[in-house]
């Protein structure tokens, strides 16, 4: 895995906390060159010192994926800083957790799509020319809500929902041309996007640091869809052979922790 990662520039997005973070650190043992993207400035610039002692690069970088010029301006910042970029993590999001009934929530369902899925393409639109010239990669993270139904996450199942067709499409157009691009779909993680503050966190949740080592063996093996965790091949599965039975236990299993 050093040899693949080596002398590589990459670029996280998310990157200050939770999977982001788990991902940073396990690719900075590498001796690569690593651009973190998140909102907070403080959390990138304590990340940078955490990995003051590591052999590769970190560059911060304080971007709100959500909009449009502040991802130009942030990809433009990793090629000035290092000339090129092989590897885009489009990790980014947030979920929202209350039935559609509640309130009809329309500001947050854009609120969300603006993050979890344009964010995504507004950094690959920008990071586009450069992984096609270094023939790279662009991995995406995605959720069991990508391919599945889960109620109380309208506007989460949307952006994953999203997130699918537009890279699964992607990926059929750049492939001709040498550029790997994967989709991962996790089991809950425990991570803060989990988190609400009249929620509990999902029980049997994934550490991020486990997550984080399976993405980089899919990318090594250049997988295009990598599904990680018991709970999310069981929806697989279940979804497309048995989708009745499956939104039965989905909604008897999901509805105790949202009403």
């Amino acid at each position: 895995m050093k040899d693949f990662f080596q002398n590589k520039t990459i670029v996280i997005t998310g990157a200050s906390a939770g999977l982001g973070k788990a991902l940073v650190k396990q690719i900075a043992a590498y001796n690569c060159n690593i651009a973190g993207l998140a909102r907070s400035t403080d959390a990138l610039n304590n990340l940078k010192d955490e990995l003051e002692n590591s052999s590769s690069q970190f560059l911060p970088v304080t971007c709100d994926v959500s909009k449009e010029e502040a991802c130009k301006e942030a990809i433009q910042e990793v090629l000035n800083r290092f000339g090129k970029i092989d590897m885009l993590i489009n990790n980014a999001g947030f979920s929202n957790i209350r039935l559609f009934e509640a309130d009809k929530h329309i500001a947050i369902t854009r609120e969300v799509m603006e993050t979890n899925f344009f964010g995504a393409v507004y950094c690959t639109a920008f990071a586009h020319d450069s992984i096609v010239a270094q023939k790279g990669s662009i991995v995406n993270i995605s959720s069991v809500a990508g391919y599945s139904p889960l109620v109380g996450r309208t506007a989460y199942a949307a952006s994953k929902h999203a997130m699918h067709g537009f890279f699964n499409t992607l990926g059929a157009e750049l492939s001709v041309k040498g550029v790997h691009v994967m989709v991962v779909c996790p089991t809950f993680i425990e991570t803060n996007i989990r988190r609400d503050s009249n929620k509990k966190v999902e029980t049997e949740a994934l550490t991020p640091e486990y997550v984080a080592h399976e993405i980089l063996k899919g990318i090594v093996k250049k997988k295009r869809t990598l599904i990680i965790g018991k709970t999310a091949l069981l929806a697989w599965w279940m979804n497309r052979m048995f989708p009745s039975l499956y939104e039965k236990l989905m909604i008897k299993n999901q509805m105790k922790k949202i009403v």
